[in-house]
């Protein structure tokens, strides 16, 4: 449950990294607002465009819904795995350089591509590591909720 100041409500063109939007309508698909506030980015979260991503300015009207804003992820460590190769599983997120992304793609078929979550992180140098199990949480310490959680063991 959320509390009414923990949330708005209307077009994807309102809501910040990190955000989720919440459909209110049957046919709508949840989805992660990501990239950065000078340009933002939606990944869909579920159905058949699961992992899917485009621009957020070039969006129609279409895409509206709870926007939930302040979000923080976190990684479950047990879940990490090495980065080998650009074909990475879609929805894990991945660790390098200064940032933390979400392995995503713009098209079905298409190579995948890194959609940043955080960055400002502390370098990691050449190193990059993966994770599969991840969530979305708001609030901090005994106010702590877990929003949406990922698995893609």
């Amino acid at each position: 449950m959320l509390t009414p100041n923990e949330f708005t409500a209307g077009h994807i063109s309102m809501a910040q990294p990190i955000s989720l939007l919440r459909p209110i309508a049957a046919h709508e698909r949840e989805c992660l607002i990501a990239g950065s506030r000078d340009r933002p980015a939606l990944i869909i979260l579920q159905g058949e465009y699961a992992y899917q991503w485009f621009d957020v300015a070039g969006s129609s009207d279409c895409w509206t819904g709870l926007i939930i804003p302040n979000l923080r992820v976190e990684l479950d460590e047990t879940s990490a795995f090495e980065v080998h190769t650009a074909r990475n599983p879609l929805g894990s997120l991945v660790r390098r350089g200064t940032e933390l992304s979400i392995c995503a793609q713009i098209k079905p078929g298409m190579a995948s591509g890194y959609i940043k979550l955080v960055e400002g992180l502390p370098a990691l140098g050449e190193y990059k590591v993966g994770f599969l199990r991840w969530q979305l949480v708001l609030g901090e310490r005994s106010e702590k909720r877990i929003i949406r959680a990922f698995d893609l063991t």
